[in-house]
């Protein structure tokens, strides 16, 4: 069984490993995170810290989601502790003191456990003291006799008047230097704080780990998730796109298609594997072996089909050159038509008004403001008028039903499964061989060039290839350099077909 556990400034990681040596240790967690440790094979989940507002936090749903799957979900010590608390009633596992405060009601603000920390490159050291903390210091003072009850009360309304990225050893000195003692009181504050974070953090992972020995799996419990358009999108979104986190423990396969990443077609790979996930959620493509087969390929046999696949295609080929591009826009110009095709059977898809807008915002980004410019560009791509304004409605099916994914509000989802999209799509369009030719023999070459690339385009090229920004780009290129890459040679090539 695997054990994933998302860790931050809540515990440092050597103390982590020595608790539960065994589980697979990731940054703060954050929404889609749940729905890709998942599709790794999680049987564990231990959730400690968590992004809130550098990045969307982690759903409520997406742990449901786990734990209608079977998934034991644990949860201690700072973001953890406010989703048990939520989620109590429905499976997820709260442990420690925490946990408890906020399931009671005896805190509830989220300021709690917040705090200002530095990056995973500096394993996440804390920068500001968290209000729980401080206030259970306070407590213990207070039990103590070393304070008064009024000095306890003044000190943490002080203290949880400060923003918590400022609330600081230093700051609280500055604000509370008006009473009495207080000077007395930090000395000994800084000998006893009492670190109530890394104490559930710790007590988290033993729990989870003496379960992991006893082997005592949880029952799945169906009935707690109920599936919804929104989550459908989100789960979509994060089977389209590679794992987020480069580790040395991840399975080769994980590993190889993070790599997709430094490459030029990975945004359009992202974009076949959308496609894939959309038609085979509403039950339109099905998996056969190795084989995604259209349920009814009828459609796409029409010689007026086929013209339309042109059309499209032209849309979407930048490098008439570029063998991967234009397999890729083959792809999804037959996705864009089946769909097409598909729709227009039963429902009322396309009007006036949305081919007009289309075509305006079409116009905007080919820089076409003249009528001359537009019968240029029409003569440049081979196209009469006809087929241009069935290209905008094919743009429209594109990018409103697949990208944007809103085909869940005509069709209900059939397909329930977690399928990893972006390795089919990267075996169809050919950039898995790409990636393995250029690792075996360019490794160092193509890292230096992505360097190269990051400091011209001023981080644009991370921004482009899906990296949260510049630091995630470059610790994930340092970590690619670091590490042992014999793996490389052990990768086994799906190779996929579209009938």
């Amino acid at each position: 069984m695997s054990t994933f556990v998302f860790l931050g400034p809540s515990l440092d990681i050597n103390n982590a490993k020595s608790v539960f040596p065994e589980a697979n240790y990731l940054p703060p967690v954050a929404c889609g995170d749940i729905i890709q440790v998942m599709n790794l094979g999680a049987r564990r989940i231990v959730i400690i810290d968590g992004y809130f507002e550098s990045q969307p936090s982690v759903w409520h749903k997406e742990i449901l989601y786990a734990i209608s799957a079977g998934i034991t979900v644990y949860g201690a010590s700072s973001m953890g502790a406010l989703r048990a608390a939520e989620l109590n009633d429905f499976g997820m596992i709260g442990v420690g003191e925490i946990y408890n405060k906020y399931k009671h009601e005896e805190i509830v603000d989220d300021d709690e456990v917040a705090l200002l920390h530095l990056t995973e490159e500096n394993n996440f050291k804390p920068y500001s003291l968290p209000m729980i903390n401080i206030r259970l210091t306070v407590w213990h003072a207070l039990e103590l006799e070393l304070i008064t009850p009024d000095f306890a009360i003044e000190f943490l309304t002080i203290a949880k008047n400060i923003f918590y990225k400022e609330r600081t050893e230093k700051v609280l000195k500055v604000k509370t230097i008006h009473l009495i003692n207080v000077q007395s009181f930090f000395v000994w504050f800084k000998d006893n704080y009492i670190d109530q974070k890394e104490i559930d953090a710790k007590k988290v992972l033993s729990v989870a780990r003496s379960k992991l020995l006893r082997s005592n799996p949880s029952q799945a419990n169906k009935s707690i998730f109920s599936d919804t358009a929104l989550f459908r999108n989100l789960k979509l979104e994060n089977l389209a796109i590679p794992f987020r986190t480069f580790k040395e423990w991840l399975p080769i396969e994980a590993k190889f298609y993070i790599l997709a990443k430094l490459f030029d077609e990975y945004p359009i790979s992202k974009q076949i594997a959308k496609a894939i996930g959309v038609l085979h959620e509403i039950g339109c493509i099905i998996i056969k072996g190795h084989e995604l087969v259209f349920l009814n390929p009828a459609f796409l046999d029409s010689k007026l089909s086929k013209q339309n696949c042109s059309c499209f295609m032209k849309l979407l080929i930048n490098n008439p050159q570029n063998n991967i591009e234009n397999t890729s826009a083959e792809i999804l110009a037959k996705i864009a038509v089946y769909l097409y095709e598909y729709l227009c059977r039963s429902f009322n898809i396309i009007d006036e008004r949305t081919t007009l807008r289309i075509t305006q915002q079409f116009y905007l980004k080919k820089n076409i403001d003249s009528k001359e410019k537009f019968v240029a560009w029409l003569e440049q791509n081979n196209m009469n008028i006809n087929e241009f304004k069935t290209a905008m409605q094919l743009l429209h099916i594109y990018d409103y039903f697949i990208l944007q994914n809103n085909l869940s509000t005509l069709i209900k989802a059939r397909n329930k499964d977690l399928y990893d999209y972006f390795s089919i799509a990267i075996s169809l369009n050919g950039l898995d061989k790409k990636i393995l030719q250029s690792f075996t023999y360019k490794k160092y070459e193509l890292i230096t060039q992505c360097l190269q690339l990051l400091a011209a385009e001023n981080d644009l090229y991370a921004i482009a290839h899906d990296f949260n920004d510049a630091f995630t780009m470059r610790n994930f290129l340092k970590e690619i350099s670091n590490s042992n890459t014999g793996w490389i040679s052990n990768v086994s090539l799906m190779s996929w077909k579209l009938q």
